[in-house]
């Protein structure tokens, strides 16, 4: 049935590609199976380990742009009555042998010790889980060679829109049979999308938890550096009254109170920098130490302090120094 739906949708307008697979990139949903690796001998002594694994037909991997590093690609001698074969990538020969090219390598399932597989490729890393984590060790088997799989995917490389596309797979699966559920249908991005869901929702939140913050900041802020400027009215109306220019006076005020918040702002950067790893598992695409947070938000204060330095120091420098000698 999916076979005769992978080649009903290779005849649509703008499909490049078509494969079946049994598991999506960057998804937490999909099998994993216990393999005893050949060679390989962890520290506690055993040589099985947990490894995630997708059933694929031959087209996968040029349909999802995996590149093949080692070996070669499925093909339709791979079936059931042939030798078991699979291909991984290349987190997992690196995990468990430590080199690149495995090809040639086996494994066997856990409890089938008469089942063991040979490795005839070594592809690319792709995202398995989430598209924010590192490699991930993964190995696909043929779906010829499988026992069955509870669903498939049918993944398709198109031109155009592709969400226009996935309306006629839709339809294309009714022609065929009309009981067929359909439980996930939608593009790549739509897919990415959700699987960020949690993440965005946690980054939207945070978000604005710091801009509640800085705003706070801002206004304790200014109102810190504008009190401590204005109590220096008299001091300024003095310079003032014995022949200071009132610009210089402004600007004398400006540097000294620059130079107070540039100390707090270096210490507190500093503290930023320290704790901002904390925060670095709810980021993608952003590192902990991005320098274009930290300097828009020194550029944000740094603003807020002079605004609040320059106006009450203009405004004494603009009144008669008579009048600024009686302010207190």
């Amino acid at each position: 049935m999916f076979h005769v739906v992978r080649d009903r949708v290779s005849g649509l307008a703008g499909v490049e590609s078509v494969s079946l697979t049994s598991r999506l990139p960057a998804t937490n949903r999909g099998g994993s199976s216990t393999l005893e690796i050949e060679g390989y001998e962890p520290a506690e002594g055993t040589g099985r380990a947990e490894v995630i694994f997708a059933l694929v037909d031959p087209g996968y991997f040029d349909t999802m742009r995996i590149p093949l590093l080692h070996g070669r690609v499925f093909s339709g001698t791979d079936r059931l009555e042939s030798e078991r074969v699979a291909i991984i990538n290349e987190a997992f020969a690196k995990r468990y042998w430590g080199i690149p090219d495995v090809v040639g390598r086996r494994y066997r399932h856990e409890g089938a010790p008469d089942s063991w597989v040979r490795i005839i490729g070594v592809g690319g890393d792709a995202k398995v889980r989430t598209p924010d984590e590192n490699p991930t060790p993964m190995f696909f088997r043929p779906l010829a060679q499988g026992q069955g799989a509870a669903r498939l995917f049918v993944v398709a490389r198109t031109q155009g829109d592709p969400a226009a596309i996935v309306q006629n797979m839709r339809q294309e699966l009714r022609t065929l049979d009309a009981n067929v559920p359909v439980y996930q249908a939608g593009t790549m991005n739509d897919h990415v999308g959700t699987s960020l869901a949690m993440p965005r929702t946690a980054a939207v939140v945070i978000g604005l938890f710091g801009a509640l913050a800085l705003l706070l900041t801002s206004l304790g802020l200014y109102a810190v550096v504008a009190f401590a400027v204005a109590r220096r009215t008299t001091e300024m109306g003095i310079r003032m009254a014995l022949g200071a220019n009132g610009g210089r006076v402004v600007l004398l005020m400006m540097k000294e109170t620059m130079a107070v918040v540039g100390a707090g702002l270096v210490v507190g950067i500093g503290l930023a920098a320290l704790a901002a790893p904390v925060l670095e598992t709810m980021l993608f695409g952003v590192t902990a130490s991005d320098p274009a947070t930290f300097f828009g938000m020194g550029l944000v204060l740094v603003s807020v302090a002079l605004v609040a330095a320059y106006l009450p120091a203009r405004r004494a420098a603009q009144t008669d120094p008579v009048r600024t000698l009686r302010f207190e």
